[in-house]
């Protein structure tokens, strides 16, 4: 099956409003569709993400099945979001390092195209800026910026998310 990105977003926005037994497309997109998005194409679906699937889950008083991997896929798609973080294998003292592209979620590094693996701090030898992650996105509404630079909310409790965003509404 072929879909443009506008036929992938509106099926997306379908599952997110769905049972839970659709949720599973967020590590599906972090698993095998991220991969195969331009940086633009990212970027775009990333802003229209942010923009039109967030309040499904965090703008409401109810809690949504499906929020604590929506957060993480969106922090897989965000490209700014990714650092090379170079680890001890097996996190012994003397282990081979290797490094690898991670993306930051609820404050632990985790590998691209991985939903489940992470590495443990006491693994990482070091945490270096991924020269490919830009400073800005190549798409997002005017106003909207503030979202891109705010990737606090990746490593926030998705009820406690939910809280801060009902409060600022309501200002």
């Amino acid at each position: 099956m072929h879909l443009d990105w506008h036929d992938f977003l509106a099926a997306v926005e379908g599952f997110a409003r769905g049972s839970h037994l659709r949720q599973h497309i967020w590590e599906k997109i972090i698993y095998h569709y991220i991969q195969q998005m331009s940086d633009l194409e990212q970027d775009t679906l990333w802003f229209f993400f942010r923009r039109d699937i967030f309040p499904i889950y965090f703008e409401s008083n109810y809690h949504q099945c499906g929020d604590n991997d929506f957060l993480q896929c969106l922090a897989a798609m965000h490209r700014g979001n990714y650092a090379i973080v170079t680890f001890r294998e097996g996190g012994k003292k003397n282990g081979k390092h290797h490094s690898h592209r991670c993306y930051r979620f609820q404050n632990q590094w985790r590998p691209e195209n991985s939903f489940r693996g992470f590495i443990p701090e006491d693994w990482i030898v070091r945490v270096n800026p991924d020269p490919k992650a830009p400073a800005e996105p190549l798409y997002i509404e005017s106003g909207k910026e503030p979202w891109w630079h705010d990737r606090d909310i990746y490593n926030t409790n998705p009820e406690e998310l939910r809280l801060q965003t009902i409060a600022a509404e309501n200002r």
